[in-house]
């Protein structure tokens, strides 16, 4: 693939991010509230159908319930499993099951400047090792991951804080270390990255520097930036990217890490992603053999 063909692949891949089509899979995947003082519920019955809307009356016997295209729908109580308010913001519903943005922050290696929701977790597995994140405040996250074999260990913290509505920075650190088998070698990743948009839809840039420590480092420094970017296709389908420069050699045209992918949502606290990866340098880009397959866990 020439250079050309491989920035209008990517354009293709950002204009999706801002245009993406209006698919849903259901007619009540959405709902607006009128006023804002009504309060969004999730009525989900013990079928394992559910509906988002006001509540209009409440009684011992029934709920009835304004919702957004069904209009005015009548539910007995005794065929309601839970009833819980939702910021529609945050919460996609499809085929009766409430999706939530669980994993919103993260992409395949990187993530998005929106924070973990306080006292929650995210654990992300694959066939080469697993990373878990936990917001430890509404603003701050911690994070851990490793190979299966132990090495390296890595540390992440982030610090979250909003710019505007639709705008969101955070700051970072990410540490390396070789673990049991080189506990004085590795690496530290201090780093910044800004989002635009909300959980459903967002951009993301993000840069900073790579210092290795050790015997034989010499200290060696690499800036590292990248980009990218989730898109909601249909109510369990998302449309996850990235982009990383990998440390430029002396000699040597620019390196870039590419993956696209696909992200499923299959119930609230469940997705399942595949990317498929390949590395470009000056009109080369090289894929790799197999696709990157993530497991994602709510906890």
């Amino acid at each position: 693939m020439t250079t050309q063909g491989l920035l209008l692949y990517l354009s293709i891949l950002l204009g999706f991010l801002f245009i993406h089509p209006n698919v849903h899979g259901q007619s009540e995947d959405y709902f607006g509230a009128r006023q804002s003082q009504d309060t969004v519920v999730y009525v989900k019955k013990f079928s394992g159908q559910g509906y988002v809307g006001v509540i209009l009356k409440d009684d011992s016997k029934e709920i009835v319930l304004r919702t957004e295209s069904l209009g005015k729908i009548t539910i007995p109580k005794n065929v309601i499993e839970s009833i819980e308010p939702v910021d529609i913001k945050t919460v996609r519903i499809a085929d009766g099951a409430l999706i939530t943005e669980d994993f919103a922050p993260r992409y395949f290696l990187t993530g998005s400047a929106h924070s973990q929701k306080k006292q929650s977790g995210v654990i992300n597995w694959n066939p080469l090792g697993m990373e878990l994140f936990y917001g430890v405040t509404d603003n701050f996250d911690v994070g851990l991951g490793t190979t299966w074999f132990g090495i390296p260990l890595v540390l992440n913290t982030k610090y979250s804080f909003g710019i505007s509505e639709n705008v969101e920075a955070a700051i970072g650190t990410r540490v390396y270390t070789g673990s049991w088998a080189s506990i004085n070698t590795g690496a530290v990743f201090p780093y910044g990255c800004i989002t635009f948009g909300n959980t459903h839809t967002h951009l993301t840039l993000n840069g900073g520097f790579l210092t290795a420590y050790g015997p034989q480092s010499e200290n060696a420094l690499a800036w590292i930036f990248g980009m990218a970017g989730k898109a909601q296709i249909t109510p369990k389908v998302d449309a996850v990217f990235e982009v990383l420069s990998v440390p430029l050699i002396s000699g040597f045209d620019p390196v870039y890490f590419i993956m696209p992918g696909l992200r499923f949502h299959n119930e609230a606290e469940k997705a399942f992603q595949i990317g498929f990866a390949g590395i470009a340098s000056g009109d080369e880009v090289v894929p790799f053999p197999v696709p990157v397959i993530q497991f994602m866990r709510t906890f």
